[in-house]
């Protein structure tokens, strides 16, 4: 089957490729036991998790929860913020 149309996800490259490793990842894995470790900024989080939400990626937005949970060590304000949004 072949699209004639284009689709317009509203996301860089860079976040793309992210996002589609990220669940590549979770998919090889089942699941990601330490989720954590991910390497992640607030910002990547935050598309990331606005990527998940608009495709409905539930393994996916649990493991950028599970690294934003890790990061509200360092930075709770700014976590504080991404979960009230």
């Amino acid at each position: 089957m072949i699209l004639d149309e284009e689709i317009n996800i509203d996301a860089t490259t860079k976040d793309l490729k992210l996002f589609a490793d990220l669940m590549q990842h979770i998919i090889k894995f089942n699941r990601l036991v330490q989720a954590q470790n991910i390497e992640l900024t607030l910002e990547e989080a935050v598309t990331l998790l606005a990527l998940t939400d608009k495709y409905d990626c539930v393994d996916t937005r649990t493991a950028v929860r599970k690294r934003l949970a890790h990061l509200a060590g360092t930075s709770p304000w700014e976590v504080l913020y991404i979960a009230c949004d």
